[in-house]
């Protein structure tokens, strides 16, 4: 349909209009550019050639970027190491331990431009500075989630749904499908925790404050539990963060009208959001047909730890193949389905030495933010990350690169560069 090739055209202006403007804070935009993507589905008006081609061209240019930013400031490229060597393993295996190059290229292109958003990012968003870069996600965050109220709203008001979850929702998900969603609570928790810490009791706060509560109803709407926990997660610790540092009756006035409207709006939908969650809860559609809801999920690991280990299917260093687990695993209890847990995926394809190396990376980026950051903002990112790690995944873009990039975010040093002054 017309509204699916204008998203994907969207794509493409959007990201020239974003480097023509932004530079290399294209970035930090990246999320929203893979939503859109998403969102265009797979009907294609451009072959995915030109897909790839550009988005590497972006890659390019952001890295370019980046090591001229540390030459010139820092007298150096030394980056991220365990993110370097991540990326350089994930590129060997790929070519040389693939059992399908045109099933799994384009999740080798979503995974390594995240990795690379992690090497390049602590030298661009150092540059500018903890405001700055707030403000650029807080725009980022924002675009993700009036960009999906209007594709959501729109499909459902002229009955177009072309990829049901569960066929019990009450609302079309467009072409956003299981994990695609889970980018939306961390927009949701960036552009919430921007607008209270920065703004004012006035006619705009009101405003903001219904596009958190109406993208909250629609989350729980679609019946994804993962990020409808997350979700309800990010709304508590903004509130929790403001009620702890309450410091003026503007902040008192802020929460109120914050839990006012978010709770008069659950009020309002209570009556579908019951008859979804009973829907998942006994596993019947909306016609009373059965519905699968096995979290085969959470036996993940322990398959891949039975493949690996008791029956010795594939080697343990390196696993099984890249990216191509639906059917190669456990024996092929869950047919065709794909691995949902993180941990249990990434050992999948990458063996204990990609296991080793991505926890790693994690750790060191968590214990940065740790030092750097108040402690429920913290928990925040720690208890999403745990549960998105059972729910996967890491090769959806728009999620993990915006995940990551909040997190390397909290580890900036809070003081003011000429980029902050100057605005």
């Amino acid at each position: 349909m017309i509204i699916f090739s204008l998203l994907e055209l969207c794509f493409y202006l959007c990201g020239i209009y974003i480097i023509y403007r932004k530079r290399e804070l294209i970035l930090i935009y990246l999320p929203f550019l893979f939503f859109i993507k998403i969102m265009a589905g797979p009907d294609l008006m451009f072959r995915p050639m030109i897909y790839y081609a550009f988005i590497s061209s972006v890659l390019m240019y952001i890295i370019t970027k980046a090591m001229l930013v540390s030459i010139f400031k820092n007298g150096t490229v030394i980056t991220n190491i365990t993110a370097i060597l991540l990326f350089v393993y994930l590129t060997l295996l790929f070519v040389f331990n693939n059992h399908s190059y045109v099933e799994t290229r384009s999740v080798y292109l979503n995974v390594t431009t995240l990795l690379i958003s992690i090497m390049v990012a602590p030298y661009i968003l150092n540059k500018y500075g903890y405001k700055k870069i707030f403000y650029e996600l807080y725009i980022m965050s924002s675009l993700i989630l009036y960009t999906f109220i209007t594709y959501i709203l729109l499909l459902t008001m002229l009955g177009i749904y072309p990829n049901p979850m569960y066929n019990m929702s009450f609302i079309s998900n467009g072409y956003l499908y299981a994990s695609d969603i889970h980018v939306l609570p961390i927009s949701m928790f960036i552009y919430g925790y921007y607008t209270i810490k920065n703004g004012h009791y006035n006619k705009n706060i009101i405003i903001k404050y219904t596009i958190i509560a109406v993208v909250f109803i629609i989350i729980l709407l679609l019946l994804r539990r993962a990020a409808m926990f997350v979700t309800i997660l990010a709304i508590t610790s903004i509130i929790s963060y403001y009620i702890i540092n309450i410091k003026s009756k503007k902040n008192i006035q802020l929460i109120i009208v914050f839990m006012i409207i978010n709770g008069g709006a659950i009020i309002i939908s209570y009556s579908y959001i019951y008859e979804g969650i009973e829907h998942r809860i006994t596993g019947l559609n909306r016609s009373g047909q059965l519905v699968s809801t096995d979290e085969g999920r959470f036996v993940d690991h322990l398959l891949v730890y039975d493949d690996m280990f008791k029956r010795n299917q594939y080697n343990k260093l390196i696993g099984y193949s890249f990216f191509n687990a639906p059917g190669n695993y456990g024996q092929g209890i869950y047919g065709d389905r794909n691995l949902h847990a993180d941990l249990a995926v990434i050992t999948h394809a990458s063996g204990l030495v990609g296991l080793f190396l991505y926890l790693i990376m994690v750790f060191k980026l968590f214990k940065e933010s740790y030092h750097n950051t108040n402690i429920i903002i913290w928990l925040f990112l720690f208890i999403a990350f745990f549960i998105f790690t059972l729910s996967g995944r890491i090769t959806n873009p728009a999620y993990s690169i915006s995940f990551f990039l909040l997190l390397i975010w909290t580890s900036l040093p809070q003081i003011d560069t000429k980029y902050e002054l100057e605005d």
